[in-house]
């Protein structure tokens, strides 16, 4: 049985795959502004439809994480912070270079690697939806530590630990998710995600469960595999074979 802790993590983790489902769809409806004619002439149409986009998700992935915090500290029974600037989100230039190189650079890259322009445009879009994904679920990743932040300023101690939605995360994560809740703000570990990668942290107060199964099963995976992140992959990649 689950505890409202857990729950209130999964809640929160659903809400932010919700969001980011949403978004992708979005940014399906303006790709066609995208012509594989002239990449070059039409990127600007279509970055402009891709910012508002995520202009239309982001404060949705924001309110996520506030409300994940203040449902956690009403649970563990810690005093709600007060209202937190937001500061979270990256410049203009980082949100078109993000786009520059997931679209049009993508597609051109795998014309010349031989690729045909439906295989490279399709690459394209997967890239560009894993991106706009990843660039929205950072948002909700990057307010949490805010709010670990000012609690370090504030005096008091919240420890985060790497948790995840995905049925089978990546074999990085894993290595991640198993170290449980070693950390205290995002200084103590730099928390790396990668597109369409499902991971958040989760927050512990004092009082509330620390570790989870999924952490004690995937550090029992390490500890089997040698501490060689490489060993791991080569058996996701070996039991995937064996499933073909």
């Amino acid at each position: 049985m689950t505890t409202a802790v857990e729950d209130l993590e999964t809640e929160f983790a659903r809400r932010i795959e919700r969001e980011g489902a949403a978004a992708q769809l979005d940014l399906i409806d303006v790709w066609p502004l995208l012509d594989t004619r002239d990449l070059d002439a039409s990127f600007p149409s279509y970055a402009t439809a891709a910012q508002l986009v995520i202009g239309e998700h982001s404060g949705a992935m924001i309110a996520a994480a506030d409300q994940y915090l203040a449902q956690l500290r009403d649970l563990a029974g810690v005093e709600d912070l007060a209202d937190l600037a937001r500061t979270v989100g990256m410049s203009i230039d980082e949100l078109l270079e993000h786009l520059l190189m997931s679209g049009p650079v993508t597609i051109k890259t795998g014309l010349q690697a031989g690729w045909t322009l439906e295989r490279a445009v399709e690459l394209a879009l997967v890239e560009s939806l894993g991106t706009i994904q990843k660039i929205l679920a950072d948002l909700a990743r990057e307010r949490t530590f805010e709010h670990l932040q000012a609690e370090y300023n504030a005096g008091r101690t919240a420890r985060w630990a790497r948790f995840s939605i995905s049925k089978r995360p990546c074999p990085w994560c894993r290595m991640q998710i198993s170290r449980g809740p070693v950390f205290y703000t995002e200084r103590t570990a730099s928390f790396k995600s990668h597109k369409h990668c499902k991971c958040l942290a989760r927050v512990i107060y004092q009082g509330t469960p620390l570790q989870r199964d999924r952490e004690a099963e995937y550090l029992a995976e390490w500890k089997a595999s040698g501490g060689d992140l490489n060993a791991m992959r080569r058996a996701d990649y070996a039991a995937a074979k064996s499933e073909d």
